[in-house]
């Protein structure tokens, strides 16, 4: 009698960790909101954005960038607020994720260039107007200013600190 009054036991709390476990697994994929396509960058990459909301929570924007599978490497560098982080890319890389932030403007400045010289470019994004702080408010549609330089000979502008100077 005891013996199988402790095979229920053991095997309930085994299909109770095994239910747990798959349910944060089911709770883990479903977290993560899509992708969005906010910009494409001729001969660089393509900008995407994710909108956080945690029901009442305060809304948070995040941005990545994907560079072309056919393209060159380059340098990225991403803003908001004060926040700020560099990141070296190289062609074929997985989207390259920045911090999500509750920032009114977010910037992403990239680079991209090699043998036949440096293209570069910037995105502003503006999730969420000044007043709606809170996933709870109405639907604000992103605004985006997009800005390309054209090719250049000039291989300091593949840098960090050449997208410092454009962005900040």
């Amino acid at each position: 009698m005891k013996t199988s009054v402790f095979l229920v036991v053991v095997v309930s709390g085994a299909l109770l960790a095994a239910g747990w476990s798959l349910r944060r697994g089911a709770a883990a994929v479903t977290r993560q909101p899509p992708a969005v396509v906010v910009a494409k960058l001729p001969e660089i990459g393509t900008v995407y954005e994710r909108t956080y909301c945690t029901g009442t929570g305060p809304l948070r924007l995040a941005l990545g960038i994907r560079y072309l599978k056919m393209g060159q490497s380059g340098a990225v560098r991403f803003r908001a607020g004060r926040f700020s982080r560099n990141r070296e890319m190289q062609p074929g890389y997985p989207i390259a994720w920045f911090p999500q932030s509750r920032s009114h403007a977010l910037w992403l400045a990239a680079a991209a260039g090699g043998e036949n010289g440096v293209v570069v470019g910037w995105v502003r994004v503006i999730g969420h107007s000044a007043h709606s702080d809170t996933c709870q408010s109405g639907y604000d549609p992103l605004r985006v200013t997009v800005q390309i330089y054209p090719r250049s000979l000039d291989y300091n502008r593949n840098s960090w600190r050449y997208l410092r100077r454009l962005i900040g």
